[in-house]
């Protein structure tokens, strides 16, 4: 449960931080389609990616619930599922 909580506290950050960027730059936090050729909107996807636990950075996930409960892993497992379909 830690690792879950520090990557999401992470992800979070590493979000703000290019939102700010984003609206220091063009004075607007306008929610738009962005180009990725600025610094600020990659720093925005790969805080998005953190928190989604998406590839290229999603290894932390499966170390986030190495003992889940009986009722958690159906749960997922289940969700999972449908979602994939």
């Amino acid at each position: 449960g830690v690792r879950y909580a520090l990557m999401h506290l992470v992800g979070g950050i590493v979000l703000k931080i290019g939102i700010e960027g984003i609206m220091v730059h063009t004075g607007s936090i306008e929610v738009q389609p962005r180009n990725l050729e600025t610094v600020d909107a990659w720093v925005v996807l790969f805080g998005i990616l953190m928190i989604a636990a998406a590839p290229p950075v999603s290894q932390w996930l499966a170390d986030a619930y190495p003992e889940g409960s009986p009722f958690g892993s159906v749960f997922l497992s289940a969700f999972t599922s449908k979602t994939a379909v």
